[in-house]
């Protein structure tokens, strides 16, 4: 996935073919004292698995069945997996393509064999915005002309002049990413989550979709974010009942707020929204079973940039008491409309922060602790979407402790619990470290 490209380059150092972790040297380990009594329903315990780096590892059928052996052992039965299969590039993570066209067999579909003989699920991982890579001219954009016109554009203003920036032309960005604010974009989002349910939900490992990039690009750090261009304009002004006629109506030339600007963050939610919605209806109709997850940032404050807004319906940041900015700069009065918890299963709450508790923090938001215990007011406990916190071991690196801490706490305050991912867990041996944190949790 696209937002793990970093941490990937800064583990790269960390590489070893060698452990002395108990677990991966098949011992187990003993359960905590104190712990023997307590019997709790087991929660839900996932893996990352996804990448060009994680395809290396699962290079050969034989590393499959080692890593799948040690994943059990660890206590986790599940994996997220990106979807992988020929000219399928845009059901996977694009910087995974060349990895798969060089390997000879079918990873995923094996994966999925090997994981009905193990008694584990698998969850497909599906980026169906994301059709091609802006540095490489790799993937379907590039192979047709079906999507001109159609893909995500940001505003730069240079000496007072407007320029558009189409992201297929655009080297910063993460991939090629289509519009979600166009109908046919939408309908080919759901067809591609449809076709992938389709192919694999004979495996009775096959658990769910796993969706990813389901919103804008990131802001590049001068304010010119994405949700511009001929067709985004031409929706929104029939969707919102206005007429654009300056750029500026949005964002202005100084990174001020347009007269449409609050109108701009709910449009664009709200056509995220309808994505996912139309999503989920296509899944549901291939397979009722089928459970359909989506991972995002766990600072749901964070989101409103990119146009990703999980909370459910109920709640209503432009009525909230508690909102720190009376005046609600960010949202206007409709954008509680916008929030797609209801058309999910399962958030996967992106919990990726460097520490893990409140208490001695450097920031008294981005902590596992406080992502996993302020969660219930955008998503309440009984909600029928349940929400697993996702961690990344690369956060951790050398320090086990907080690996061990950060797996304890998702899953005694949330419904489930996911580590990103194989590679690092390797790579940092924290195997042990995390079926401690699980036995800790007592689920």
């Amino acid at each position: 996935m696209f937002k793990k490209i970093l941490a990937i380059f800064l583990t790269l150092a960390a590489m070893s073919c060698s452990s002395d972790d108990p677990v991966e040297q098949g011992g187990t380990v003993p359960p905590l004292p104190g712990n023997e009594d307590i019997v709790r329903d087991p929660k839900p315990k996932a893996m990352w698995v996804g990448g060009s780096v994680n395809y290396a590892l699962l290079s050969v059928q034989e590393s499959v069945d080692k890593y799948l052996k040690l994943i059990k052992a660890t206590g986790i039965d599940i994996l997220y997996m990106d979807v992988m299969g020929p000219n399928a590039t845009a059901l996977c993570n694009i910087d995974a393509i060349r990895p798969y066209e060089e390997m000879t067999y079918d990873i995923f579909e094996y994966v999925l064999t090997k994981c009905d003989e193990f008694d584990m699920q698998v969850i497909a991982s599906v980026t169906p915005l994301c059709v091609g890579n802006p540095r490489t001219k790799a993937g379907p954009f590039f192979e047709t002309d079906r999507w001109n016109g159609k893909t995500q554009c940001r505003k730069v203003t240079k000496e007072g002049d407007i320029e558009l920036v189409d992201i297929k032309d655009d080297v910063n960005a993460d991939a090629v990413m289509l519009d979600p604010a166009i109908p046919e974009v939408r309908a080919y989002a759901a067809e591609i989550c449809g076709q992938v349910v389709k192919k694999y939900c004979h495996h009775k490992s096959f658990r769910g979709l796993s969706l990813d990039y389901v919103r804008y690009s990131n802001d590049t750090g001068d304010a010119s974010w994405f949700g511009y261009g001929d067709e985004f304009v031409k929706n929104f002004e029939n969707r919102i009942g206005v007429k654009i006629t300056d750029q500026n109506d949005f964002i202005t030339s100084g990174g001020g707020f347009g007269k449409y600007f609050t109108d701009w963050i709910y449009f664009r939610s709200l056509v995220v929204a309808e994505t996912i919605k139309a999503i989920s209806e296509r899944v549901k109709a291939d397979d009722p079973d089928c459970e359909l997850h989506l991972w995002a940032s766990a600072e749901w404050n964070s989101r409103f940039v990119v146009g990703q807004n999980w909370a459910t319906t109920d709640y209503d940041p432009y009525n909230d008491p508690d909102a720190k900015d009376p005046s609600h700069w960010r949202y206007n009065e409709r954008y509680h409309e916008t929030g797609f918890a209801d058309y999910l299963d399962v958030f996967s709450l992106g919990a990726y922060a460097t520490d893990v508790y409140s208490a001695g923090s450097s920031n008294p938001v981005w902590n596992v602790e406080n992502f996993v215990t302020t969660y219930q007011k955008y998503i309440p406990k009984n909600h029928k979407c349940k929400v697993w916190a996702s961690v990344a071991s690369y956060a951790y690196g050398n320090d086990p402790d907080k690996m061990r801490d950060a797996v304890t706490l998702c899953l005694k305050h949330t419904d489930g619990m996911s580590v990103f991912e194989l590679y690092h867990v390797k790579n940092f041996n924290h195997w042990s470290p995390i079926k401690k944190g699980i036995d800790n949790s007592g689920y």
